[in-house]
């Protein structure tokens, strides 16, 4: 048997029965949770950045509901503005630049 099957057998046997996804999740979100958790064996930080991923998947899901339904900008007072999530998806886009930049 190879040695990265043996690991991975080792890592099965050892892991027990997989953490269930948060309740908050979309169900897409919380079946994708749940094969990245049946597929490999995560430290605790790594289960945060993936939930924290997922989070942000169902975010981005909603704001792209709510844009299709009210579209990319509104008007009020005679005014054009861009729609509120679309308004702070630019504005951490703008902040992640700045901070790496």
């Amino acid at each position: 048997m190879a040695k990265s099957q043996k690991s991975r057998q080792r890592a099965t046997a050892t892991r027990g029965a997989p953490p269930v996804a948060p309740a908050e999740l979309s169900p897409a979100a919380a079946a994708w949770v749940a094969t990245i958790e049946a597929d490999y064996r995560l430290e605790d930080h790594q289960r945060q950045v993936l939930l924290e991923a997922a989070r942000a998947w169902d975010r981005a899901q909603q704001a792209r509901a709510l844009i299709a339904r009210d579209g990319l900008t509104y008007v009020a007072k005679s005014r054009i503005y861009s729609h509120p999530r679309r308004a702070d998806r630019e504005a951490r886009e703008r902040a992640v630049r700045k901070a790496h930049g």
